[in-house]
């Protein structure tokens, strides 16, 4: 059967500002060592699975032309425009009837476009397991195996107690965000993966599954080219809508060298500290430092001294001084920022 891959790059990006803002969020900003931006990075891994004119963007109608620069070898008719921000169910619903429409059916793999992956080949495999799976008119993930008790990711129950060396295992539960005392307890288990965010289905199920647990937005997928349509759907993801109501859910446990790169503590794990633990970038020094992200995207000097599990970011538009332990803030702090 015929395999596309969906490529979701509509979001803010709104936890890494100031670097990453609402006119040019992350998702197309180089944040790694490599100079590309995230979104090329996830066309470029993808593509020895999946041809360019197999692959779709679905972003929001106000990054067209950024799309457009960044990916010039992509068919036009591929970057799929929302016209508002919607969530992953109603965007998921629009590539569903876009996909119907052109192929008739086929193979979906739903892709992040601001996902760190080091385990290229790992990555690969991965995916061609799923792809055999979903054959079997059934939903797929991607869960990464733990190497740490973490809060910030979501987390997918296997069934059947710890089978984290095997291929594909059944889906037991899909587990929101959890306190750090419930993240040890995971972790410990081994009963528990990280929930990548990456599907894999036939079109056909999927659509199945819109009208079965999302019935007010399945109609769309018939109306996919009705902008006010498309509007007045709710804000919902895919997980909610969905995930976390469908039977035959299967998972595949995966070790991908992983991130969702969802805050400044993710460029922790992206960039090599120093023998102080701090993460210096561009135009900057630091004496008598310790545990430090300074990030500089300007030709000004950034210069500080004797400080401590702190996030500098210093960008034309802004400067963000923020304590590691605070990040979880950084919200709060754009709505202050914003006012100004």
């Amino acid at each position: 059967m015929k395999k596309v891959a969906v490529i979701m790059a509509g979001g803010r990006g709104e936890r890494l500002w100031p670097m990453s803002t609402i006119d040019m969020p992350k998702q197309f900003i180089p944040l790694t060592s490599d100079h590309q931006t995230m979104l090329q990075l996830t066309v470029e891994r993808i593509s020895p699975l999946i041809k360019s004119e197999d692959i779709f963007i679905v972003t929001n109608a106000s990054y067209k032309d950024i799309v457009f620069d960044q990916l010039p070898n992509l068919p036009r008719e591929n970057v799929l425009l929302e016209p508002a921000m919607r969530n992953t169910a109603p965007c998921l619903a629009l590539v569903t009837g876009v996909i119907k429409k052109r192929f008739g059916d086929a193979i979906v793999l739903v892709l992040a476009a601001d996902h760190a992956i080091e385990k290229k080949e790992n990555f690969l495999s991965s995916i061609k397991t799923a792809f055999a799976k979903a054959e079997e008119d059934c939903i797929v993930t991607i869960g990464m195996v733990p190497t740490r008790a973490e809060t910030q990711y979501g987390y997918i129950e296997i069934a059947g107690g710890n089978k984290s060396r095997v291929k594909v295992t059944p889906v037991k539960r899909f587990v929101e965000k959890p306190s750090q005392a419930i993240a040890e307890e995971y972790f410990k288990s081994g009963n528990f993966l990280w929930n990548s965010g990456t599907f894999i289905w036939k079109n056909s199920h999927i659509e199945k599954c819109f009208y079965k647990y999302a019935p007010n937005i399945a109609p769309f997928i018939s109306d996919f080219t009705n902008e006010r349509a498309f509007v007045e759907l709710p804000n919902i993801s895919i997980d909610y809508a969905i995930m976390e109501k469908a039977d035959n859910l299967f998972v595949v446990p995966a070790d991908w060298g992983w991130d969702d790169v969802g805050s400044w503590l993710s460029i922790e794990r992206l960039h090599t500290a120093d023998e102080n633990k701090n993460i210096i970038t561009g135009k900057s020094v630091l004496y008598k430092g310790h545990n430090n992200i300074i990030i500089n995207k300007t030709d000004k000097l950034v210069a500080a001294t004797d400080v401590r599990d702190l996030v500098i970011v210093n960008t034309e538009k802004a400067i963000l001084i923020i304590n590691k332990n605070d990040i979880g803030n950084i919200k709060s702090l754009i709505k202050l920022a914003e006012g100004k």
